[in-house]
């Protein structure tokens, strides 16, 4: 069996997080590989609840919490990183007397890393990398994307370039990435531009999907359905609407503008309108719940509008998310979720986050449906939903072939991964 340690967070209140997670997995076990898995929580009561069957869970790591300041990032590298320094020059029969908690004697046992699950390979994963190639583990980029603005220094690039070199295999889910890392100086060769693990989730049966509308009074048929996820605690809203310098001004002009789409979608295309929370905490500020009824209270006409309130697990909101008939996301896997289940979708984004642009944009060739939200106005992005909305019969149609290729790129990660195993 093989040991698989994944010291970065995938948390399952993040339901794109979770498709992730269950996509990586599905890779694996469709190449016939038998996995161990460690994986790094901060909330380890509710992650293992949801991953039990799939991992056991990690409470350390030397990555720090992207949400910190950066005196707080620095103050958690410097302390873990002594102690990774000092595990490093400790002999083995030390080690196991000094470092008693569970990760390093996952660092010991282990067989391989996976470290870039997600755009969350920061520029301290540089020193995990070399860490663990210390140790002599097998450590992969795995269906990763990268976002350009971390490595713009020369220094960072070149530190960055030199680490990434030693990885044993480097899998990337959109060409925009390669394309930098390119340019970074890596080997294009060494570089294998695969698909995001979150197009490979199973749904609900859509008896169940429907069974979950109905028990929030949703009637799917009646009326058009539009899917929606709106953001707070994400890069999508903190790189939006750059006009606006303070939060609360910020805020009110966000939900305004989204509270403006809703009454447009009601009244102009007769549809129901559905908030699907792709995240639901475990902060307040990334409960797309919150923010969902804050844009609900600015909605003039209410009826027909409705927001999940439930704990949904990926599998079932994405079965949801397939009994609409148009789909408006500020989340990028929320989108993955509606255009993997063949429902036209629009997404909010801005340039630099490859993912969205790479994936919903390139892959899936939907570049005219992304929309930039650094300079929301509702009229723009009102008249975008419209021209998408009287496409959407095209795109339903074209939809199936592409996401059926996708998902076979996506499975390339677990052959690839195992080439590497075969290997040593």
């Amino acid at each position: 069996m093989l040991s698989i340690l994944i010291p970065e967070k995938i948390p399952a209140h993040n339901k794109g997080e979770e498709a992730i997670f269950l996509g990586i997995c599905k890779t694996l076990e469709l190449q016939g590989i038998e996995a161990k898995i460690y994986l790094y929580s901060e909330d380890p009561a509710y992650d293992g609840k949801r991953y039990k069957d799939k991992a056991e869970i990690i409470t350390n790591t030397l990555i720090p919490n992207s949400g910190l300041s950066r005196g707080r990032k620095l103050a958690h590298l410097l302390r873990s990183g002594i102690k990774h320094v000092t595990f490093l020059l400790c002999p083995r029969n030390i080690r196991k007397k000094i470092f008693k908690d569970r990760l390093w004697q996952v660092y010991t046992d282990v067989d391989m890393v996976i470290l870039g699950h997600d755009n969350a390979f920061s520029f301290t994963h540089n020193f995990l990398i070399l860490f663990c190639k210390l140790l002599n583990k097998k450590v992969v980029m795995y269906g990763a994307s990268i976002l350009p603005h971390v490595y713009e220094k020369a220094l960072t690039g070149s530190f960055t370039k030199y680490c990434l070199e030693k990885l044993d295999l480097i899998t990337l889910r959109e060409s925009k990435s390669r394309d930098f890392l390119k340019k970074l100086g890596l080997d294009i060769s060494h570089l294998h531009v695969t698909a995001d693990k979150a197009f490979l989730l199973e749904p609900v049966k859509k008896d169940t999907a429907l069974a979950l509308l109905r028990d929030n009074k949703i009637v799917p048929g009646e009326k058009p359905v539009v899917g929606m996820t709106v953001v707070h605690g994400s890069g999508v809203y903190k790189r939006g609407l750059v006009r606006y310098k303070d939060p609360k001004e910020k805020y009110a002009a966000y939900t305004g503008a989204m509270a403006r789409v809703v009454d447009f979608i009601v009244r102009d295309l007769g549809g129901i309108v559905v908030f699907m929370p792709h995240t639901i905490g475990p902060s307040r500020e990334d409960d797309d719940r919150v923010v969902s009824y804050d844009v609900y209270r600015r909605i003039k006409n209410k009826t027909g509008v409705f927001v999940l309130n439930g704990d949904y697990s990926a599998a079932e909101l994405k079965g949801m998310i397939g009994c609409c008939d148009f789909f408006i996301g500020a989340r990028t896997h929320s989108v993955i979720a509606a255009t993997s289940m063949g429902v036209p979708s629009v997404v909010l984004s801005y340039p630099k986050d490859f993912r969205t642009y790479g994936i919903i944009g390139d892959m899936l060739g939907q570049n005219r449906w992304v929309y930039n939200i650094e300079y929301l106005q509702d009229k723009d992005l009102i008249d975008l939903i419209r021209s998408a909305w009287n496409s959407r019969h095209d795109t339903m149609r074209q939809l199936p072939g592409i996401v059926k290729h996708i998902k076979e790129q996506a499975l390339l990660n677990g052959k690839l991964l195992k080439d590497v195993m075969d290997k040593s």
